[in-house]
C-alpha cells in the first residue's frame, strides 16, 4: 500500500507530461508518474521505451522538451545535475561508474555532501573524522569493509556496483534513482544487493529503479509503472502488470511473464 498523501495530494516525485525529442526519435511522449515517499517504485519496459532518458530528465542530464518534473512540489526543470543532487536526489547508472584509481573509500568519500566542510577544505586536508567514519559505515553496510583499501578498478563488477550505491548514498540522497543495478552482477552479490536496497528503504529512502531483471524488480517493489514508445502503459502493483495484456504485448510478446515464486 503506498504511503498516504498530505493534504495537497502531493508525491515526493511528480513527473507530469513529460516529453523529449531527439533528431526523429521521439523518446518521451507525454509522461506521466508519480512516487510517494517511501516508495519503491519499478519501472519495466522494452529497449528504447524511455525509462533511462525519464531518468536522465529527472536528474538534470537532459533539458525535457515539454512537461514538468517536482521534487516535493519543487520544478527541478532547468537545474543542473549538481543542483538537482543538492535537492537530494542520487542515482546510479547503467554501466557502474567508479573512480578505477580510487581506493574503495576514497571513492565513497567522493560522493560526500561537503555539509560538513567545503570542497576545498576536503581536498586540502582530507575529509572531517565523522565523513570518514560515515563513509566506512557505509562499505561495511554493503560488504566492502574489508576491500576498503583496493583500488575500484580491482574489484569484481558486482562490487563496483555495491561500492557505486554506497557512493551516492554518501550524498544522504532522500530519493534514489537505480538503472539496472543487478545487470551483470552475480546472484549471490544481487541477493546482497536486493537485501541492502529493502535496508535503505526501511531507513526512509524513496527508490526508484529500473531493471530487466523481472524476478528482482517485482520482489522489490510495491508498485511498477511499464513504459513503451515514450508512454506509460500500465501502473499497479506488480502482480497486476504481470496479468496485464498491454505489458505482455509491448514487453514480453504473446507469452505470460514467469517469476519464480
Amino acid at each position: 500500500m503506498a504511503p498516504a498523501r498530505g493534504a495537497r495530494d502531493m508525491s515526493l516525485l511528480e513527473v507530469e507530461g513529460l516529453s523529449k525529442h531527439f533528431v526523429g526519435v521521439t523518446a518521451l511522449d507525454g509522461l506521466h508518474l508519480r512516487v510517494d515517499a517511501g516508495e519503491i517504485v519499478g519501472l519495466i519496459g522494452p529497449n528504447g521505451s524511455g525509462k533511462t532518458t525519464l531518468f536522465h530528465c529527472i536528474a538534470g542530464a537532459l533539458s525535457p522538451d515539454h512537461g514538468d518534473i517536482r521534487l516535493n512540489g519543487e520544478s527541478l526543470l532547468g537545474l543542473s545535475p549538481a543542483a538537482v543532487c543538492g535537492h537530494g536526489v542520487g542515482r546510479t547508472f547503467q554501466l557502474a561508474r567508479v573512480f578505477a584509481g580510487l581506493t574503495a573509500l576514497e571513492n565513497v568519500l567522493a560522493g560526500q555532501s561537503h555539509r560538513e566542510e567545503s570542497v576545498l577544505a576536503a581536498a586540502v586536508r582530507g575529509s572531517a573524522p565523522t565523513v570518514r567514519r560515515r563513509a566506512r559505515e557505509l562499505l561495511e553496510f554493503v560488504g566492502l569493509d574489508e576491500l576498503a583499501g583496493e583500488r575500484g578498478g580491482e574489484l569484481s563488477y558486482g562490487q563496483q556496483r555495491l561500492l557505486e550505491l554506497a557512493a551516492v548514498l554518501m550524498g544522504e540522497p532522500r530519493l534514489i534513482l537505480l538503472d539496472e543495478p543487478t545487470a551483470g552482477v552475480n546472484p549471490v552479490l544481487v541477493d546482497r544487493l536486493l537485501a541492502r536496497l529493502r535496508e535503505i528503504n526501511r531507513s526512509g529512502i524513496t527508490i526508484v529503479l529500473i531493471e530487466h531483471n523481472m524476478e528482482a524488480v517485482m520482489s522489490l517493489s510495491g508498485r511498477m509503472y511499464a513504459l513503451a514508445m515514450g508512454r506509460t502503459i500500465a501502473e499497479g502493483a506488480p502482480e497486476a502488470l504481470r496479468e496485464s495484456p498491454a505489458v505482455l504485448e509491448a514487453y514480453f510478446g504473446a507469452g505470460r511473464l514467469s517469476v519464480r515464486r
